[in-house]
């Protein structure tokens, strides 16, 4: 396999300029070998051709086209599986059928067929032209994950994960330890789940929904006794229960987790056990789902969306912490110094710091200290050099959001932020707080 490389050019997809990948040549991709140009080729059979370039800066692939290429070439293979299925399973319904029909012939007039006849009709699918034009050549997928389907049987694809974990009371299989220890309790006398508006707890959570759906509903919506916060439905409700349940806490940095394992896997951030490596650029990790969200950062693809705004985010948590801070408004958490409200606890003692001075996270190299490790992270790329993000009409680089988006918007002219009282828009909340003071008469 040759040196993989990206160069500076266009995306023959979509005509977008950047630095890209080449469509000639080979990338490993979650363990995989990809060449785009034969994937383009056999999903959509487009054959794009190479111009007179010899850097192939016209011969490119953005980050953007790249994930909605693999989704339509697993897309195509996952209609082929289910259609090789499908025909293999109407032949086979097709031969019981024709058994069925001669036996009852043999019933009804008693001709006899012999072994050799028998077996020319029942078996006999190169001779039969109804079940010879069902065939369909049978292609095996490039991409090896798991179809979201099942077999036309019924049954679960063999590519699925395994089940290893068997309970011992009742020998249901599961594919985690974590899911095996939740079912276990089912069959304890131990009540998990707990009704913070009264005395009912339950084994099941789907018992507990069901309680608050019939029990707490005022006006249809359900409302917190602890914060008072109002719900539409009541799964909305129990999940915030959590907000106000005994958590596990570190005894390292005093984060909290609600579950065991949750705390678990955290503390591996400070034993620096890193057991997770990346194929790509061989860094390591401690966590198996930090590594998954780590390979999206060298693909491109943000899976998640927000069905709201349409923003699109690398993790299921990132999208959901999202819709709870941007689209509902909720901020339970407040701070007991200038009562400023926070829609998490991390937030919150984020901002305490403020208050105490606190700068807890150092930077290795000018030992420079910082509220937030968020913070110390962006300050980092100062001695790495790391631009990660590339204006997409100049190539320009930037180390910060902040900076890429106020860039853009000298190209698009986008000015998103509007005076509410004279209606000038500003491109940036900076100069449009500066600009207020026109109105306010204020002098800080």
């Amino acid at each position: 396999m040759s040196q993989t490389r990206n160069v500076n050019g266009i995306c023959r997809c979509c005509h977008t300029q950047g630095i890209f990948k080449r469509l000639d040549e080979t990338y490993v991709y979650e363990g995989h070998k990809e060449v785009y140009e034969n994937m383009l080729l056999e999903t959509f059979n487009l054959n794009i051709v190479p111009v007179l370039d010899n850097v192939k800066m016209f011969y490119a692939i953005c980050d953007m086209c790249l994930p909605r290429l693999r989704d339509a070439q697993h897309f195509r293979n996952q209609v082929v599986l289910c259609e090789n299925s499908f025909l293999k399973y109407y032949t086979d319904y097709m031969k019981k059928d024709i058994k069925k029909e001669i036996l009852h012939n043999e019933e009804n007039t008693g001709n006899d067929y012999n072994d050799s006849q028998h077996s020319d009709i029942c078996d006999g699918d190169d001779d039969d032209e109804p079940l010879s034009k069902l065939k369909t050549e049978e292609i095996k997928p490039d991409y090896d994950g798991a179809m979201p389907t099942n077999n036309i049987d019924g049954t679960k694809p063999d590519n699925k994960k395994t089940k290893q974990h068997n309970c011992h009371i009742c020998h249901k299989q599961f594919t985690y330890f974590g899911s095996l220890e939740m079912h276990i309790k089912t069959h304890s006398n131990v009540k998990t789940y707990k009704c913070l508006l009264c005395p009912f707890t339950s084994k099941k959570n789907k018992d507990l929904v069901r309680h608050i759906e019939s029990d707490h509903k005022v006006d249809g919506q359900f409302s917190c006794s602890v914060c008072h916060s109002v719900f539409d439905t009541a799964r909305l409700l129990k999940n915030h229960f959590s907000h106000h349940l005994d958590r596990f806490k570190c005894e390292y940095c005093g984060k909290e987790f609600l579950r065991k394992k949750g705390l678990k896997e955290h503390l591996i951030t400070h034993t620096g056990e890193r057991k997770f490596s990346c194929s790509i650029c061989s860094k390591s990790f401690g966590q198996n789902h930090t590594l998954k969200s780590h390979i999206l950062t060298h693909t491109g693809e943000r899976p998640y969306v927000c069905d709201v705004c349409g923003r699109r985010f690398p993790q299921r948590s990132h999208l959901k912490r999202h819709m709870y801070i941007i689209h509902t408004g909720i901020k339970p958490h407040s701070c007991k110094v200038c009562n400023k409200k926070f829609s998490s606890k991390s937030y919150l003692n984020v901002h305490e710091r403020l208050h105490t001075g606190e700068k807890p996270h150092a930077c290795r190299v000018c030992k420079k200290n910082f509220t937030a490790y968020t913070t110390l992270k962006v300050h980092m790329r100062i001695h790495t050099g790391v631009k990660p993000y590339i204006c997409s009409f100049c190539d320009r680089q930037f180390a910060q959001m902040a900076s890429f988006k106020l860039h853009e918007r000298t190209h698009t002219g986008e000015r998103p932020f509007s005076c509410a009282v004279c209606k000038k828009t500003f491109t940036n909340n900076g100069y449009l707080k500066i600009h207020m003071r026109v109105h306010t008469g204020e002098k800080p």
